[in-house]
């Protein structure tokens, strides 16, 4: 399994576990009859669902939609018991699928410790009667015994005739294979509070040797020992430098040592900072094979193009991102894309076309996820926004994002509750996004998704202005050039212009753009930038050989420049502020 793969599931397994963890917990303090619980647990249980399919649990998904539906079903102001009982076996169900013993097998190929023996061990675990009555969850030990190690477990319920059905009655049981480094008095220390109120029979199987499987524990663990590696990286540099001006002139060979050191200090922190970041091809993972299952599903023929990138980005992002991308392919496939034969009737190829792009542009990400479908049905999109008495003047392409909205004629695995776009907006917004869409009828409809990322790694030109410390895209420069080399020209009203290569291109002057100095250096240097198609020329004082820098985003509260947008560290550890290409194009317009 390719590396960006493991990572996918690897993701996959934490947010599950955190996502299930969250449902469990809003099942015990269930509120039936309140709007916003129903709407937050819809959002939850379509998101889980999203997620299992893309991984091919389609039993999971059953589950999730199963609960959907039970959702659906739910008026009054406290739970029956039969329902009780449903959700029970539902959420036990959807535990095992989405916590298999699989999900831990694929992780394994990440490079982890090694452990001593594992011990597989059958548990049978039965809460008596009244486990209900005592303000017990059985799901809560389930959900601890699984911490331990990799778990499945096998609900079985037997329950009276109607008549005879005592509410607050447990009839649950479960049989439980559990394979751990932990032994069995850590298992029966998970009991302990209710010993005395279930029946408890654990027997050990068969030792096996194994490996620790991934969890969101030491995904954590590892993350803290990366940020106490960086610190003791950021110390070592601090006292290199200091070293260095305590140690005064130094001969040429020692100077280069110096040198030497502290690129090699640059370049440790850089690798630091990539393992704290993760690769966006991630979040497109799962998306060929789940178009592949939709496509089965729904009886349409569908090509799905997906980027691709080694862009470095923060690790919640893009498992958000990954959340964003798989409801609005799910959307396209089940309200955009056509039918072949009706495809056929509108002179379009039968096999419809799904296209994903990206763009990085300084700390601002953009995907697109565009189709050529039927586009939005503004009729339908009214009439279902008439019956939730949604204002009418609304744009059709904002009353697609509100909860419970929907076009479809009925309820299926894919869509028909109104949760899909309600949940992508959400997401989008968590990571202080914005979602816009537009549509062509007949033709398509485009979702364009804007994230601010916080920090990422990018290839930057180092250049100096003044003895200051400024960084230019390196995807934003067409070439370099001596300044005097070339002939310049001052136009009334307009400003300065220099020829560079048969071509006359504003040129803007940085000491004075940043209020440095009025006076440009003898030696300066030409940077012809890009945007589009339009060029400009800037000055500089030095330039520095391209290299990759982790860029943190620049805090609005920092008394700096609005043409800054980014800060990095040099390898002397001074700071290097990123520049905003476009604002000097259109300040210099």
């Amino acid at each position: 399994m390719a590396t960006n793969d493991v990572l996918a599931r690897q993701l996959f397994d934490e947010e599950s576990r955190d996502l299930l963890t969250q449902i469990e917990q809003d099942w015990q303090q269930a509120k039936p009859a309140d709007p916003a619980w129903r709407a937050q647990m819809q959002r939850q249980l379509h998101q889980l669902k999203g997620m299992a399919v893309s991984f091919q649990l389609s039993e999971a998904g059953d589950c999730c939609h199963q609960l959907e539906s039970l959702l659906e079903t739910f008026t009054q102001t406290t739970l029956r018991p039969h329902q009780v009982v449903q959700i029970s076996q539902l959420l036990s169900q959807l535990h095992d699928r989405i916590l298999t013993p699989t999900a831990a097998v694929q992780t394994t190929e990440v490079n982890q410790p090694e452990i001593s023996a594992w011990q597989s061990w059958q548990i049978q675990f039965e809460p008596a009667a009244d486990f209900f009555r005592h303000g017990q969850d059985p799901l809560f030990y389930l959900k601890q015994l699984s911490e331990l190690g990799e778990m499945v477990a096998e609900p079985h319920f037997s329950a009276p005739d109607f008549a005879e059905f005592e509410v607050g009655r447990c009839y649950l049981q479960w049989h439980i294979q559990l394979r751990t480094a932990s032994d069995e008095t850590a298992i029966r220390a998970i009991f302990d509070w209710v010993t005395d109120r279930c029946h408890l029979q654990i027997r050990p199987m068969t030792a096996q040797m194994g490996q620790m499987p991934s969890t969101t524990a030491n995904r954590h663990q590892e993350k803290d020992q990366l940020l106490s590696l960086r610190r003791r990286q950021d110390q070592c540099h601090h006292l290199l430098l200091q070293l260095e001006n305590s140690l005064g002139s130094l001969p040429p060979a020692s100077m280069m040592l110096l040198s030497q050191l502290r690129q090699l200090g640059q370049q440790n922190r850089l690798d630091v900072q990539k393992l704290l970041l993760r690769p966006l091809q991630i979040a497109y993972q799962r998306l060929p094979s789940l178009s592949h299952t939709l496509a089965g599903q729904t009886g349409k023929q569908i090509t799905l193009t997906v980027p691709k990138t080694d862009f470095l980005i923060p690790p919640e992002v893009v498992e958000t991102l990954g959340d964003v991308l798989i409801q609005l392919l799910r959307n396209a496939v089940a309200h955009g894309i056509e039918k072949p034969r009706q495809r056929h009737q509108r002179n379009k190829s039968e096999t419809g076309q799904i296209k994903i792009r990206q763009t990085l542009d300084k700390l601002q990400l953009t995907l697109s996820v565009q189709d050529d479908g039927c586009g939005l049905n503004e009729t339908q999109i009214r009439a279902a926004a008439s019956e939730l008495n949604l204002p009418e003047n609304t744009a059709a392409s904002t009353l697609i994002f509100e909860a419970g909205l929907s076009t479809a004629d009925a309820v299926d695995l894919i869509s028909g509750r109104g949760v899909g776009l309600d949940l992508v907006r959400q997401k989008v917004a968590d990571l202080q996004g914005q979602i816009q869409v537009t549509s062509t009828p007949e033709q398509g409809c485009e979702f364009v998704v804007n994230v601010p990322l916080q920090r990422t790694i990018l290839t930057c030109q180092r250049v100096t202005v003044a003895s200051l410390n400024y960084l230019f895209l390196a995807t934003d420069i067409v070439a370099t050039y001596p300044l005097q080399a070339f002939e310049q020209r001052h136009i009334t009203g307009r400003g300065w212009y220099v020829q560079v290569e048969q071509t006359w291109l504003p040129l803007c002057d940085l000491r004075q753009r940043l209020q440095l100095s009025s006076e440009t250096s003898a030696d300066a240097i030409i940077v012809v930038l890009k945007a589009g198609k339009r060029r400009l020329a800037v000055t500089v004082d030095q330039l520095d050989t391209p290299t990759a820098f982790c860029l943190c985003r620049a805090d609005q509260h920092l008394p700096l420049s609005p043409a800054v947008v980014g800060l990095a560290t040099t390898a002397e550890g001074l700071p290097a502020l990123l520049l905003d290409v476009g604002l000097l194009f259109s300040e210099r317009s």
